[in-house]
């Protein structure tokens, strides 16, 4: 969460020190993966260090999670998505992926029951569940567990494309891929966070890390699984309804990305609202606050400032499946507005103001050749200009333009 804004927000350099970090991380993750796994590749655990740490620690309700180091690493190619730059994603990126997606591959097994590919044991972050009367936390392959694997596999297959590389090693994440289980919906109509549809023992819990596939990730969407979508708000508001939720900074800062996700702008400006005042202190710092989930006075957590601008800049502009849209999830008391200087994924940079809800005028800068699809209410009330060349858009069916730029180009829309 500390850097779900660092792309969105047109600051890309501050990914660089994680960068060094995941690198010198991995040098030491190799050694807990032979060790530890006996595996190829390198994984790191939740309590991961810059001292090298990478091994399983403390409980296993939070230290034992190898696919700690695939949520981390997934941050290189969310650099890549946004800046396009091929040395990155050559030098730097994919030799960090491929390792950790060998990994994968050889920790991993097949479910005699239905042939899927799993991990585990494992853990979904921090939560548990009941099981004939009493409590556990591991499991195999838990939903977040899923999400990762996905999310580092799709990345490695994409890269080897990108680059020409490792033909043979594609081939093995797309039958890798083919064997990952589905989504599930429980019983209760949520996205069940465990392999199983088992009892959550705790419905106030704070963590959902199984809807990171709702973001930061797009595995789930309104456009591409709408059922699951509607599974991800049943288990928000179960969560949100539950006695004594645990409503800490960055939780909190979770449900404005998620509702801005799913274009809800009053349940997401009213988690900015709680996130700003109850979750705030006058500095501004945002906290878990005393008393929730066992603090005993309040704990500045920077993840809430960061993951909050985040869940404010999803609400202006979302960016992803090669789809660009302006005010997906805009509040009424936003009606009147502007940015400047927000990215989207593709090298794109944007500006965009607004009056009654209405777009006055955005302009998109193209940093690397783009294509993409570019949805903007009314699109046929716009003058369109291309590098102040006026031109009129074929619009879809759904309402978006279909946008080409080379580098250096400037797309301007205005009334």
């Amino acid at each position: 969460q500390n850097y779900w804004i660092a792309n969105v927000g047109n600051l890309p350099e501050c990914h660089l020190p994680l960068f060094d970090y995941i690198k010198d991380l991995s040098v030491h993750g190799s050694k807990i993966a032979q060790d530890l796994y006996g595996c190829k590749g390198w994984t790191a655990h939740t309590t991961s260090n810059p001292w090298g740490y990478a091994a399983v620690s403390g409980s296993i309700l939070w230290g034992l999670f190898p696919t700690a180091s695939s949520w981390i690493t997934s941050h290189v190619w969310t650099q890549y998505e946004y800046t396009q730059d091929k040395n990155f994603l050559k030098e730097t990126a994919y030799p960090l992926l491929k390792s950790n997606a060998e990994f994968l591959l050889d920790y991993m097994v097949t479910d005699p029951r239905n042939n899927y590919l799993v991990t585990g044991p494992s853990i979904s972050p921090e939560n548990s569940f009941r099981y004939q009367g009493q409590e556990f936390c591991a499991s195999m392959m838990p939903t977040c567990d899923r999400v990762l694997v996905y999310e580092i596999f799709s990345a490695c297959l994409k890269s080897t494309e990108i680059l020409n590389v490792d033909a043979a090693f594609a081939d093995s994440l797309r039958t890798a891929i083919s064997k990952l289980p589905p989504f599930r919906i429980s019983a209760n109509g949520g996205v069940q966070e465990w392999f199983e549809d088992y009892e959550e023992a705790h419905p106030n819990h704070r963590h959902t890390t199984h809807l990171l596939s709702l973001y930061p990730y797009s595995q789930i969407t309104l456009n591409k699984t709408p059922e699951l979508a509607n599974a991800a708000r049943i288990t928000i508001e179960r969560r949100l309804a539950a006695k004594d939720w645990e409503d800490t900074e960055w939780s909190r800062a979770n449900m404005i990305c998620f509702y801005a996700r799913l274009k809800d702008p009053i349940k997401a400006y009213n988690s900015v609202k709680q996130l700003l005042g109850p979750l705030s202190r006058e500095n501004m710092f945002t906290v878990s606050p005393a008393g929730i989930a066992g603090a005993g006075e309040d704990i500045f957590a920077f993840d809430g400032n960061t993951a909050g601008a985040a869940g404010i800049a999803e609400m202006l502009l979302q960016g992803y499946d090669n789809r660009i849209e302006l005010l997906p999830c805009l509040p009424e008391e936003w009606k009147n507005g502007s940015f400047k200087g927000l990215c989207a994924r593709g090298g794109i940079e944007l500006d965009a103001s607004w009056k009654n809800a209405q777009i006055e005028q955005t302009e998109l800068r193209a940093s690397v050749p783009a294509e993409f699809s570019f949805r903007i209410s009314n699109a046929s009330a716009y003058n369109w200009k291309m590098n102040k060349k006026a031109f009129i858009p074929e619009i879809n069916a759904d309402g978006s333009v279909q946008i080409s730029m080379n580098a250096g180009d400037k797309l301007t829309v205005s009334l």
